[in-house]
C-alpha cells in the first residue's frame, strides 16, 4: 500500500500518521510513503500523480516495493511548484 501525505497538510497530519505507521507493518503489511514537500492537503495528490502511477506499475509488474515500512521525510514530488521546489533537473540528468 502506498500512502501519500502533504508536508503542510492540516487534515492528514504527517506527524501524526507516522505514530501509526509502524502498526500496519507489524502486523504483516507492506507500506510505502511519500510526502510532498509544501504540499498542503488539496494539492498533495496532483503534485504526486506521477509517483503513484509510478508505484501503481511497479507493483501491477510484480516489482517489489522500494522502501517497504521505512518512514521518510519530505521529497519534492514531480509536480511541485517550482516556487515550492526550484527548477530540478529531469532524473538521470546532471546539473551542469
Amino acid at each position: 500500500m502506498l500512502t501519500v501525505y502533504g508536508e503542510l497538510d492540516t487534515l492528514v497530519v504527517p506527524s501524526l500518521q507516522e505514530a501509526d505507521f509502524a502498526a500496519p507493518c507489524d502486523s504483516g503489511w507492506q507500506l510505502e510513503q511519500l510526502q510532498c514537500q509544501g504540499a498542503p492537503h488539496e494539492e498533495t495528490t496532483l503534485w504526486s500523480l506521477d509517483e503513484q502511477v509510478t508505484w501503481l506499475r511497479a507493483r501491477l509488474a510484480s516489482e517489489p516495493l522500494d522502501a517497504a515500512c521505512t518512514w521518510s521525510g519530505p521529497v519534492c514530488c514531480s509536480a511541485s511548484p517550482e516556487d515550492v521546489c526550484p527548477a530540478r533537473p529531469p532524473a538521470g540528468k546532471e546539473v551542469e
